[in-house]
């Protein structure tokens, strides 16, 4: 298109537009974002403010897109606090850990897309222990949700 340009790996181009009653810009496109610069703030090819917009750029691309993950492994034992089946595609439960590797905004809260295999026999298995007041540990992925929860794989459960 014309009068737009976008960031490649290895170069960037602007293109502007002959009009001169144009607002010129330059677009940079990157995992979906666009970022808009007016071109009175692009200095020429090589100077320090392109290196300095492309680190900027990277930042962006890296912290949202989903390359960016927490922690994974084992939490410590607790027992199951609350556990909520929604009707959305995931069950959520509350396990009041003080180790959670996860790092996600709410440590204490968890969830398991009920389409991911073995989803059913781990919901049981937190049913079970939420029943019988166990204690439990789960593996969590390293995702967060929206919501700030960690995404687990695996439950364990300690024999009495």
């Amino acid at each position: 298109m014309r009068g737009q340009t976008f960031v490649t790996r290895d170069e960037v181009t602007i293109s502007r537009s002959k009009r001169k009653a144009c607002l010129q810009t330059v677009y940079y496109q990157v995992n979906c974002l666009r970022i808009e610069l007016p071109v009175s703030h692009v200095q020429k090819p090589g100077s320090s403010m392109k290196i300095r917009v492309l680190i900027t750029i990277g930042a962006i691309a890296i912290t949202s897109s989903n390359l960016v993950h927490a922690g994974s492994g084992w939490t410590d034992y607790a027992t199951v606090a609350e556990l909520i089946p929604t009707d959305r595609r995931y069950y959520k439960f509350r396990l009041p850990v003080s180790e959670n590797p996860a790092g996600c905004r709410d440590d204490e809260w968890f969830y398991q897309d009920y389409g991911s295999s073995g989803s059913d026999k781990m919901f049981h298995l937190l049913l079970e222990g939420l029943k019988s007041n166990l204690r439990l540990r789960v593996y969590v992925t390293g995702k967060c949700n929206l919501d700030g929860y960690s995404e687990i794989s695996s439950v364990s459960i300690v024999p009495k």
